[in-house]
């Protein structure tokens, strides 16, 4: 049976990511572990100027040597991207043994997950995924979300969430809550959000909430945004 992949956000907040390998793809693996908070470990003889220069900041840990089993007894995952294909599959089996997440560079059939292509918009975050068989069609969907999903999205996301919040606080029925969400869904809000008219998105809330509220309650600052000539 061909292999289908489970999709899953991974919270690596202050969790022990290691990437074995110090040039290009190492550094695209711990620049996107970083951006999640992860606390991250490159093990590699050498390092990129890249990576140089978040190892010079202590944004990263650096371990000048090849890879040991032992390095990861206490990791949460590896990235196995060294320009050896022998050492990359020892990782998987290392990794295996200890039953931690790997991912090998280029080698899916090895690796316990994949990494999507991401257009992050904020919190809103899309991501791409061929199973491994395309990353070059990935990139390219990613791209055209990044084109077609304004980070407008990401700041109608901040207030539905915090809509929510303040819903759940109310301790309405989940029923109530969801009809709520659904009308600001549904209306013109991503147009208030674009043009900075708080005043009409405030009174839309205002109106599906049942009380007079303003986005500084909820946390929400809009940006005016100034009109063409």
């Amino acid at each position: 049976m061909r292999m289908k992949y489970y999709c899953a956000n991974l919270n690596l907040i202050h969790r022990n990511c290691i990437v074995a390998g110090g040039g290009e793809v190492g550094a695209r693996k711990a620049k996107g572990f970083l951006r999640c908070g992860g606390s991250v470990r490159v093990i590699s003889p050498e390092l990129s100027p890249e990576l140089r220069s978040l190892a010079d900041r202590n944004q990263i840990a650096h371990v000048p040597r090849t890879i040991r089993p032992e390095d990861l007894d206490d990791a949460f995952l590896v990235a196995a991207a060294t320009n050896s294909p022998e050492i990359n599959r020892k990782i998987a089996q290392w990794a295996g043994e200890r039953r931690i997440l790997c991912n090998v560079a280029d080698q899916p059939e090895l690796s316990s997950f994949v990494v999507p292509a991401v257009a992050d918009l904020g919190d809103l975050v899309i991501a791409v995924s061929t199973s491994g068989l395309s990353p070059a069609l990935a990139k390219r969907l990613r791209q055209r979300f990044e084109r077609d999903f304004s980070k407008d999205y990401g700041v109608l996301l901040r207030i539905l969430g915090a809509v929510r919040k303040e819903l759940q606080h109310r301790g309405n029925e989940s029923r109530k809550n969801k009809e709520v969400l659904e009308a600001i869904v549904d209306s013109p809000v991503l147009d208030w959000i674009a043009s900075g008219d708080q005043t009409a998105l405030e009174h839309h809330l205002s109106g599906v909430l049942g009380e007079s509220i303003n986005l500084s309650q909820l946390g929400i600052v809009l940006t005016r945004k100034e009109s063409s000539p």
